[in-house]
């Protein structure tokens, strides 16, 4: 499983090495030699010819996935021309202010969302496409809406700044084709709405909509969303600027540590309830049960935040674990942690092409040298500040090699904010929006309860950001300077 895991991957990761799709049937010789000769020859050669037909394996699979990303590609005549679309919004239409002043306050407003086409000046089209409307007027935009609009449109690219962020990458492994904005808005045409079609983010929609609602003023009111239903246009650019100084990101968007929290919290409650029935006992272990159930509250909490990549990849290593448990196979920690990689490239294999990717997958492996097949430490404490210790240094090379900067005070920041966010924050923000829908007074109420705790934590935050030795920003210059330092 290691080598296997480790040698597709070392494939997947070829794809940037590629101008353009070659004939993947030149790659069929190349895979049967290997493998005959993987099994003919003998040590060292069989190793490496064994390493080179599943790495190839692995080239082509990532081949043919963005083979099915590139069918459609917007025709160069059509760019920057005002052209009539047809389609869906697919994604909740993220709303934020444009900053500018205009005389109509209601027009100070930015919609994105991405919108799958149907057609393009009435010729059959399918492709992914991402819209901005200007001046957005407050027009009901919602998921599943089938739209016709006017719109101009360029091919997905992306500027070429050193340390700059990489547009053109991001929108490929999302699968956006082109990015364009709305013209002519007094001529969009709602043809039908959908939403029975796409029930999950509809009610996510709602969600957001009560949520926003009873949050009006709450300046925290955009990491509130964020952690349930992982919308983070509402976010602010000096909020953003704080959490990178601080090495707390990860804490604003939904992913394997939130779903820790919650799922674990459904472990242990579940084995303690489950315990106190004989007659439960008899039917499944306490164990099982639990872990059925954390799973269960994995998934729900998963689909509030829209089934995101970070939370896919949380789901399948939690499903890992819990097919286990099932299976009554003690699964070696680092045989579960390949298994859940593979699984996340065969699932998406553009996820390697994503920096969540490469810092999930990078924490979670530090976390298991760091506190595997060692000296038990004595102390709760140390405990836990040895994992946030192993994180914050096995982060920093690839830290600097992505944002060519990294936090000295991200250990002390995420020691506060990790615990008083998973334990006092996340519990409030998911009670409150639950009860938003049967008690909306109580679940306002749980919710200003939440927003006054996160502003708090924000203010130390802000305290240890304003700090000069916060941030230390160095540029990796060469690939071999970041694997020796890894």
């Amino acid at each position: 499983m290691p080598f296997f895991t480790l040698s597709f991957l070392a494939g997947v990761l070829t794809l940037p090495l590629f101008s353009h799709i070659p004939d993947l049937w030149l790659f069929l010789p190349i895979i049967v030699i290997t493998a005959i000769f993987w099994k003919i020859s003998s040590q060292p050669w069989r190793i490496i010819f064994k390493f080179l037909c599943v790495a190839t394996m692995g080239c082509v699979f990532v081949l043919l996935h963005s083979e099915q990303t590139l069918k459609w590609t917007l025709p160069e005549a059509l760019e920057t021309q005002t052209i009539t679309v047809t389609g869906t919004i697919i994604s909740l239409p993220a709303i934020k202010d444009t900053g500018f002043v205009t005389t109509d306050l209601l027009k100070n407003k930015e919609a994105t969302f991405e919108f799958m086409l149907d057609s393009i000046n009435q010729t059959p089209t399918h492709g992914l496409i991402s819209l901005s409307w200007y001046q957005y007027d407050n027009t009901l935009l919602n998921i599943s809406d089938h739209w016709q609009l006017q719109v101009r449109l360029k091919r997905a690219h992306g500027l070429l700044n050193p340390g700059g962020f990489d547009d053109e990458k991001w929108l490929f492994s999302k699968g956006i084709r082109a990015t364009g904005y709305i013209v002519n808005p007094e001529s969009a045409k709602l043809i039908s709405q959908a939403y029975q079609s796409n029930l999950i983010n509809h009610y996510r929609e709602k969600l957001q909509q009560k949520m926003s609602l009873a949050l009006t003023g709450k300046p925290t009111a955009g990491l509130i969303l964020a952690l349930i239903v992982g919308v983070q246009n509402q976010i602010t650019q000096n909020q953003w600027q704080i959490m990178q100084e601080t090495g707390t990101n990860h804490l604003m968007a939904v992913a394997g540590v939130h779903i820790a929290f919650v799922s674990g919290f459904a472990y242990l409650l579940i084995n303690f309830l489950w315990r106190r029935s004989t007659s439960l006992l008899l039917r499944i272990t306490a164990i099982q049960a639990a872990a059925t159930g954390a799973l269960i509250m994995a998934l729900i909490y998963s689909a509030l935040a829209g089934f995101s990549l970070p939370t896919q990849r949380a789901l399948i290593m939690l499903s890992v674990f819990t097919i286990g448990i099932f299976a009554r196979r003690e699964l070696h920690t680092w045989n579960a942690f390949l298994l859940s990689l593979l699984l996340v490239i065969l699932w998406d294999p553009l996820a390697t092409l994503s920096t969540s990717f490469w810092l999930s997958f990078g924490a979670v492996s530090a976390i298991i040298y760091g506190v595997s097949g060692r000296i038990k430490p004595s102390g709760l404490w140390w405990k836990y500040i040895r994992v946030q210790w192993v994180i914050t240094l096995a982060l920093i090379p690839i830290s600097l090699a992505i944002f060519q900067q990294s936090s000295f005070i991200s250990l002390i920041a995420n020691l506060i904010a990790v615990p008083a966010v998973g334990i006092l924050v996340l519990p409030l923000c998911l009670m409150g929006a639950l009860l938003l829908i049967f008690s909306p007074p109580l679940g306002q109420i749980l919710l200003s309860l939440a927003a006054k705790i996160i502003a708090m934590i924000w203010w130390v935050l802000a305290e240890l950001g304003s700090l000069k030795w916060a941030i230390w920003q160095q540029s990796i210059p060469h690939g071999w300077i970041l694997i020796v330092a890894c």
